[in-house]
């Protein structure tokens, strides 16, 4: 991904990957079986109970074209606590922390354009503080085929 940033893995995760992703591969599981004949589900193919335990670390974005851009649409609370404030209906260029805007839409926008699965592992700092976190990005999309919404899952490991 970025020069800059040495303490960052981004893979298209597996079904052999999945004891690697804790319980995010629950959510690769869901993905995955909601594809229709080899295309995208949409955001309406997920029933939030049948994602209970990982609500709290979801988010949503939508994703706009001409030119490509990124809005948070949905916001997780344990995303909301580990990070110390929501973004929702945050455009990325907007987002508060200046120092993340490039790598969250790098990232975004290569689950856009490849159409598959990512799985992200970063450590960081951010205005001196430090962060350790997964994320997997899920491509949607209404009509199958084109990406309308990234829905993406956090893992906050324990210090």
């Amino acid at each position: 991904m970025n020069d800059l940033d040495e303490h960052t893995s981004v893979t298209a995760p597996t079904v052999d990957d999945m004891a690697g992703l804790g319980d995010l591969s629950q959510l690769l599981s869901m993905w995955l079986d909601r594809r229709k004949t080899g295309g995208l589900p949409a955001r309406a193919s997920f029933d939030p109970l049948d994602m209970r335990k990982l609500l709290g670390r979801i988010v949503i974005v939508d994703v706009l074209s001409d030119p490509l851009r990124f809005r948070f649409r949905l916001v997780g609370t344990d995303w909301v606590t580990q990070f110390g404030f929501d973004p929702t209906n945050t455009f990325v260029e907007d987002f508060p922390r200046v120092q993340s805007r490039a790598f969250i839409k790098e990232v975004m926008s290569k689950t856009v354009l490849e159409r598959v699965p990512l799985m992200v592992r970063r450590s960081v700092i951010i205005d001196g503080e430090y962060f350790r976190y997964g994320m997997l990005l899920l491509p949607l999309a209404s009509d199958g085929a084109s990406v309308d919404m990234i829905m993406m899952g956090f893992e906050f490991p324990k210090a």
